[in-house]
C-alpha cells in the first residue's frame, strides 16, 4: 500500500511542477526583425500496380512486364523575411527574399524499355525579393516587386505569405495534454508551403508546360488531424511549447471539363490526344511535431513524416488519321513523405 500511496504522490507531485498556459498560443513579430527559414521536403513513390485497358480491353501482365519502379521528388527552400513595419504583433510590410528555391524529379525503373529519368527544377523566384503589404480591409498579405524590379509578375501569382504553419495552433489556452483539432486544409499548407513556388525543369521549353498547371478545380479532402500539447519547457531563449499531431487524410481531384487536346507529330503522321477524365487519389497517414518559442511568437522547428499512397485513374481518347480509340490507365503508388522547417 505503502508502494501505491507513493506512486500517487509522485504523480501529483509532477502535475502541480508542470507548468500550464494560460494564455492562447498565437504568432507575432516585431518591427526591424529577421527571420530565416531552411525547409526541406521529400516524398519517395514505389509503383506497385498498373492497369492499361485499350478500348475497354486490358493488357495482360505478361505484356505488361516488369512495372516496378521508384520516383523521387525534393524541394528545398531557404527564405529571409525582413520585418519592414509591424503593428500590434503583425506584420504590415514584410521584404521576403528566396534565398534559395530548388527541387529534383527522378524515375528509377518502371516498365520494361523505359528508361530512368533524372530532372532538376528551378524557379525565377530564386534570388528575388517580394514585398508583402497586410491589407487591412481585404484581411490578406498583396505581394508585388520593388520598385524597378524586372522580375516577370506572373511570378506572383498563387504566393503565400503565411508560412508559419499558424493553422496548427490551437484556437484557445491549453494544458499540457489538452487536444483539439485542426482544420484540413492546413496539410495542404504544410505540403506546399509558401504557395506556388513555380519551379519548373530547368530544361522545359513552354511546349512543355504542364496542361493541368492553370487548373482551377481543387481536390476534396476528408479525415482526422489531432493536435496534442505535448510539454511546456522555460529556456534561456524564452517559453517553449511542443505541439504533437496525428493526422489520416485523403484528397480527392476529378477533372472531366476544361482538358485540352494534345497533338503530336509522328513519323506516321499527326496524332491527337484528348482527355476524357483524370482522377488522383491521394492519402497520408502519420505524425509530426512542432516546437514553438511563446516569447517570440514563431515556429522553432517542425518535423513530418507520413506513410502516403497515390492512385492516379485516366481516360484519353487518341485520334491517328481516321482511326480512333480510348485508353485507360491507373497507376498505384505508395511511399513515405518527410518534411523539415526550421526558423532562426
Amino acid at each position: 500500500m505503502l508502494v501505491k500511496v507513493n506512486l500517487v504522490g509522485a504523480s501529483a507531485a509532477a502535475l502541480f511542477l508542470t507548468p500550464f498556459l494560460d494564455e492562447s498560443i498565437v504568432a507575432r513579430c516585431e518591427q526591424g526583425e529577421t527571420r530565416t527559414r531552411t525547409i526541406e521536403a521529400s516524398r519517395v513513390m514505389n509503383l506497385v500496380d498498373m492497369n492499361i485497358t485499350f478500348n475497354g480491353e486490358e493488357i495482360s501482365d505478361e505484356m505488361l512486364g516488369d512495372i516496378s519502379g521508384t520516383s523521387t521528388d525534393t524541394f528545398s527552400l531557404v527564405l529571409s523575411d525582413a520585418i519592414e513595419t509591424a503593428a500590434d504583433g503583425r506584420a504590415t510590410k514584410v521584404l521576403r527574399t528566396y534565398t534559395k528555391l530548388a527541387g529534383s524529379s527522378a524515375m528509377e525503373g518502371g516498365m520494361e524499355g523505359m528508361e530512368s529519368m533524372d530532372t532538376t527544377l528551378t524557379s525565377d523566384l530564386e534570388g528575388e525579393t517580394v514585398i508583402f503589404t497586410f491589407d487591412g480591409e481585404a484581411d490578406e498579405y498583396t505581394p508585388a516587386f520593388p520598385e524597378g524590379s524586372t522580375a516577370d509578375t506572373d511570378l506572383l501569382e498563387d504566393l503565400v505569405y503565411d508560412i508559419e504553419f499558424a493553422g496548427l495552433l490551437p484556437t484557445d489556452s491549453v494544458a499540457p495534454e489538452a487536444t483539439w483539432e485542426v482544420e484540413l486544409e492546413v496539410f495542404r499548407e504544410i505540403i506546399e508551403p509558401g504557395g506556388e513556388m513555380h519551379l519548373r525543369p530547368t530544361d522545359m521549353d513552354e511546349e512543355g508546360e504542364d496542361p493541368l498547371a492553370d487548373s482551377e478545380v481543387e481536390p476534396t479532402l476528408d479525415g482526422t488531424f489531432t493536435g496534442t500539447f505535448a510539454s511546456l519547457e522555460e529556456t534561456d531563449g524564452g517559453r517553449i511549447a511542443t505541439l504533437t499531431y496525428e493526422f489520416d487524410i485523403t484528397s480527392h481531384l476529378e477533372l472531366t471539363d476544361g482538358l485540352d487536346p494534345m497533338t503530336n507529330e509522328t513519323p506516321m503522321g499527326e496524332m491527337t490526344i484528348t482527355p476524357l477524365s483524370i482522377v488522383v487519389d491521394r492519402s497520408a497517414k502519420g505524425t509530426a511535431k512542432l516546437v514553438w518559442n511563446l516569447d517570440r511568437g514563431c515556429l522553432v522547428s517542425f518535423e513530418l513524416e507520413a506513410d502516403a499512397t497515390e492512385n492516379n485513374t485516366s481516360q484519353v481518347e487518341i485520334q491517328f488519321g481516321d482511326e480512333s480509340m480510348e485508353q485507360g490507365q491507373e497507376v498505384v503508388q505508395e511511399g513515405v513523405i518527410e518534411i523539415s522547417y526550421t526558423v532562426e
